[in-house]
């Protein structure tokens, strides 16, 4: 299915289409995004051959991730798996205006960005703003429309007072009144229940019988199969999931058991059973050759999600912010940070714990509780929250704390960087480049990143992973007392005397 094919939204016919995301999201979750390209490659053509209506390849992070931990260039990545993946439409997920960057670009960057996509062969974008402010990408929607993208606006979920169903549905609206061809109602952080999933996603799909929707919820308090439950109950149209080494835990669940439960509901589906078998078994071999984790599924506890859902601080912030206080021997002060950013977060109007916010507002507490006084030391890019340059906060920042941080400054326009013309200067500044690829990767990562890439930058070659069929010979011919044949019949094992 192409993108200038839509599907017949809301009439699926009892088919629940599925996202695959164990390139993207399930890497992203549970292994810091260290999955090297050239362990996808072999798993493209499989993923391709599952009956995925899409397989998404990559976001902001995983192309940080590439340049600055794996020395990789992961447009090659785009390109190799693109040439891998043949039947089956591709998806990237693009982080508001940061774009595959951390600095808000204008919508010059923002358009030589979507036609490098386009270029490629990328098929579909999925577009979230950390605010779930539309007007900050609704450039984004249109641009890609523009070029023949099938584009999919993504409405974040967060508790709080002001994240309502009356919120998602507005905030959806916009999506689609900008062009958006559909919406994905997604739990990034895993604070849904099953009966929060389910009146938010009822209300999504009375609000718009007529779109695309679909859902993606992670399972970082153990809730994820009983929303994905309620969902397809709900009436959505497509769900995403993860081959199951890279599902749960922080992650997404996994495509076999949402198949079995969509089935149970009496959906059909186009997946592969076999090949997914096949997919799942292909990823724990990665597992083992890259010394990876096996993720697993999270039990629910109630007082482990009453705590997590007051500050919301995500996994790897998490883990980040504990090895920076065990680093100055303040972790018996992890508590209190958490306790204090709950309070940070309803004092900035409740962002949604999502890139950049859960960094800005748990920075914050940590320096309101480390130093004892309150908003001693502001770092600047909060400040620039507070005056409204990243957009529009999700409720009223406190009046009392913007007054003392803020004073009389003035309120910045969210929408000031859009119509500036930044490629120019930057070329004038860095250039010359030899492609758009090479000058979009250098904007996007810091000249210190880039320089040491430029020295360490490995090649993406398929013979850097063993199949795993050679890389069990070559194990089972370490063992001692094994002799490992192999031949027409097959893979004969004699025990040695």
């Amino acid at each position: 299915m192409s993108a200038s094919h839509l599907p017949a939204a809301g009439s699926t016919g009892r088919r629940l289409r599925f996202t695959d995301e164990t390139f993207r999201d399930g890497p992203q979750s549970v292994w810091a995004n260290r999955m090297r390209t050239a362990s996808m490659l072999d798993a493209a053509p499989l993923l391709d051959e599952c009956g995925f209506d899409r397989i998404n390849l990559i976001s902001g992070s995983a192309f940080e991730t590439a340049v600055v931990y794996l020395q990789e260039d992961p447009w090659e990545r785009l390109h190799h798996l693109r040439k891998r993946i043949k039947k089956t439409d591709t998806i990237i997920l693009v982080r508001g205006r940061n774009l595959f960057g951390w600095k808000r670009y204008s919508d010059d960057v923002v358009e030589l960005f979507m036609r490098t996509l386009k270029e490629i062969g990328i098929d579909w974008v999925l577009i979230f703003d950390a605010l779930n402010d539309v007007d900050n990408v609704s450039f984004h929607v249109k641009c890609a429309k523009k070029l023949g993208m099938g584009v999919l606006g993504y409405v974040t979920y967060a508790i709080s007072p002001v994240h309502t169903p009356e919120h998602f549905v507005e905030k959806s609206r916009e999506f689609i009144d900008a062009g958006a061809d559909g919406i994905v109602f997604g739990d990034a952080s895993g604070l849904l229940k099953a009966e929060t999933a389910r009146l938010n996603l009822e209300a999504l799909r009375k609000a718009f019988p007529d779109t695309m929707l679909e859902f993606s919820g992670h399972d970082a308090t153990g809730h994820s199969l009983s929303c994905y439950e309620e969902a397809i109950k709900a009436g959505v149209d497509g769900l995403y999931s993860a081959a199951r080494p890279l599902a749960y835990g922080e992650s997404i669940p996994a495509t076999m058991d949402l198949r079995l439960i969509g089935e149970e509901q009496g959906w059909s589906n186009q997946l592969d059973a076999e090949n997914l078998r096949r997919i799942d078994d292909y990823f724990l071999w990665v597992a083992h050759q890259e010394n990876r984790p096996f993720s697993r599924k999270i039990e629910p506890n109630e007082e482990t999600f009453r705590v997590f859902a007051h500050h919301q601080v995500p996994g790897g912030m998490r883990s980040h912010l504990e090895s920076q206080l065990a680093g100055l021997n303040l972790l018996d002060r992890l508590d209190e940070v958490l306790e204090e950013t709950g309070r940070v977060r309803a004092e900035m109007g409740f962002p949604v714990m999502v890139t950049p916010f859960s960094q800005l507002v748990t920075v914050q507490a940590t320096f309101n509780v480390l130093e004892g006084k309150r908003y001693n030391t502001v770092p600047e890019e909060l400040r620039l929250y507070m005056r409204g340059d990243y957009g529009k906060a999700p409720g009223p920042i406190d009046q009392n704390i913007l007054d003392r941080v803020v004073g009389d400054e003035d309120r910045l326009d969210s929408k000031a960087v859009f119509g500036r013309e930044m490629v120019p200067d930057y070329i004038r500044a860095n250039g010359p480049f030899q492609s758009d690829e090479q000058m979009l990767l250098e904007m996007f990562n810091s000249k210190v990143a880039v320089g040491k890439y430029r020295l360490a930058q490995k090649p993406v070659t398929r013979g850097d992973v063993p199949s795993p069929l050679v890389g069990l010979v070559e194990e089972l011919a370490r063992r001692p007392g094994v002799s490992v044949q192999l031949n027409k019949g097959g893979l004969q094992l004699r025990q040695c005397n």
